[in-house]
């Protein structure tokens, strides 16, 4: 593995498991066992971190969610896709779970995962509708 993608793997281990503001650049160095030097060869600091890590996540979010416009036709498919969808944003927890404070430090990511999760909530929400509308789930009024 380059030691590009060491770096992305351990800052987004780290920030998952201790929370994006406990982690600094100099801890993700050392847990790499590398120095801060060679870190900031790859990556301009822990902004520039936090950046290819939602480039990466909004790449594969995309991808998922273009796959499911394309083709979710049966239950199982739309069961796949929203399991695919949980997965994925579990991949990446760390961006949701103190949202306001992700907002306040990366303005530029806030919105773009706003329109990311809007993207996602136009594609659940029409998934689920069309779960309703082929009476593959209980209604109040059928159960």
């Amino acid at each position: 593995m380059k030691t590009r993608d060491r770096i992305l793997s351990a800052a987004l281990d780290l920030f998952n498991e201790e929370g994006e503001a406990e982690i600094t650049a100099l801890d993700i160095a050392n847990a790499l066992e590398i120095s801060p030097g060679h870190l900031y060869y790859h990556f301009k600091g822990k902004d520039a971190l936090i950046q290819a890590l939602f480039d990466n996540f909004e790449e594969e979010m995309r991808v998922i969610l273009q796959g499911a416009r394309e083709r979710l036709t049966t239950l199982e498919e739309h069961w796949l896709f929203l399991y695919i969808v949980l997965e994925e944003i579990y991949d990446f927890r760390f961006y949701y779970r103190s949202l306001s404070h992700m907002a306040a430090r990366y303005p530029d990511l806030s919105n773009r995962l706003t329109y990311l999760n809007s993207s996602l909530r136009d594609i659940v929400d029409a998934s689920l509708n069309e779960f309703g509308d082929e009476e593959l789930l209980p209604t109040k009024s059928r159960v």
